[in-house]
């Protein structure tokens, strides 16, 4: 993935997804839920598939209306949760990154810009965004990525 690529990501699921299992090394939290016909909405979501089975099940309703059931993989909010963008900045200075977070205005705009630099190197890792979150993800993806390819 290049720079340019994730500076296009916008925040949500996919970002969220690349953050998890590419930054944190975290695994989706699993679930099942009963989904519409062509899956573009869900009806209910369990714990357990067994449960969702059963309720489908139950609801003649549901079975007359297509409705399966399958997994759903979440994970948490990185890009749009300033708690859960702030666990991959601490994951980070763990691993001996220097971060600067920095929120800037000037006449025309507000915008974040997070820089993140390895310990004894000097490339800097930047991105800028709207939200701190959301440039607190672009710039840990940047700099895992950027550094695999290395």
């Amino acid at each position: 993935m290049t720079r340019d690529e994730i500076m296009k990501l916008e925040a949500g699921r996919e970002l969220d997804a690349l953050i998890a299992e590419k930054v944190m090394g975290n695994d989706p939290l699993i679930s099942w839920a009963i989904y519409n016909k062509d899956k573009t909405a869900y009806y209910d979501v369990l714990e357990r598939r067994q449960d969702a089975s059963d309720q489908l099940a139950k609801s003649r309703s549901l079975r007359d209306h297509g409705a399966t059931v399958d997994m759903l993989k979440t994970y948490k909010p990185y890009s749009t949760d300033i708690a859960d963008a702030w666990q991959v900045v601490e994951y980070l200075e763990k691993r001996d990154i220097l971060i600067d977070i920095v929120r800037i205005s000037d006449r025309d705009s507000l915008y974040w810009l997070v820089r993140l630099r390895l310990i004894g190197y000097n490339t800097a890792y930047v991105a800028r965004a709207e939200t701190a979150p959301l440039a607190i993800c672009k710039a840990a993806l940047m700099v895992v990525t950027m550094e695999e390819t290395k």
